[in-house]
């Protein structure tokens, strides 16, 4: 795969940072509450960590609807006065556990994409990467899914989440299309949901509901699937 330049290096950076600060910035709408300094002390920061994964591990377990802060200190085995030292809320610290686990899946599924013709290379390491990291993380995203479904409020947040992605798919595609490889036609956007409703929709229901694991035959097909409906050459 082709290295990126200083440019293309900083415009990366930049086009993440600016993803990762509008899905912050949706997920703190919505738990309406300010964000938080994080913990100056050791101590803090270890008990705001066991917060966190013990709220994780709760949410997975019970799921956001019927999960409760009693569960989560029951799970942490913490006071609920720390808790609220914390996090003010059940909301916030879900809110807390989803921007974790979002930030660690865009840097997981994230390909260097420098433009030339090995695009195809590229689209089947983003779908091999975003169906593995699905894969090892379906309860969460499962979780996620269910939160979206019984709130209309964070139902907003999940769609920043999706609009995250789709928009790297998209300049994806728009450097394919100053490179002659695409038709300058062919509407970047519109394409990008399609392909990532294809993503999302194969890894929720193959994977999580039918508990299949990421095979070379099926990220070959989306692979094909994906450049054939670019009309890539």
């Amino acid at each position: 795969m082709g290295q990126l330049t200083e440019s293309q290096t900083r415009r990366q950076t930049a086009n993440r940072e600016e993803d990762l600060n509008a899905f912050t910035d949706a997920v703190l709408r919505w738990t309406n509450v300010k964000a938080r300094a994080e913990p100056i002390y050791q101590r803090g920061k270890q008990t705001r960590e066991q917060l966190t994964a013990a709220a994780k591990t709760a949410f997975i377990r019970i799921g956001y609807i019927d999960c409760s802060v009693e569960d989560i200190l029951q799970e942490a085995n913490i006071s609920r006065g720390t808790f609220y030292a914390h996090f003010s809320s059940k909301k916030a610290i879900f809110g807390a556990v989803v921007i974790e686990h979002i930030k660690e899946r865009i840097s997981r599924t994230e390909v260097t994409d420098a433009g030339g013709a090995d695009y195809p290379d590229r689209v089947r390491l983003t779908i091999e990467r975003f169906l593995m990291n699905y894969s090892n993380t379906q309860d969460l995203s499962l979780v996620i899914e269910q939160a979206a479904n019984y709130d209309p409020e964070f139902r907003k947040v999940r769609m920043v989440i999706r609009d995250i992605f789709a928009r790297r798919i998209e300049r994806g595609i728009r450097r394919q299309q100053k490179a002659g490889r695409i038709s300058d036609g062919l509407d970047a956007r519109l394409h990008a949901l399609m392909i990532l409703s294809m993503l999302t929709n194969m890894a929720q229901v193959e994977i999580g509901w039918r508990g299949s694991r990421p095979s070379k035959q099926l990220i070959d097909s989306m692979t094909d699937f994906w450049c054939n409906g670019l009309d890539f050459s």
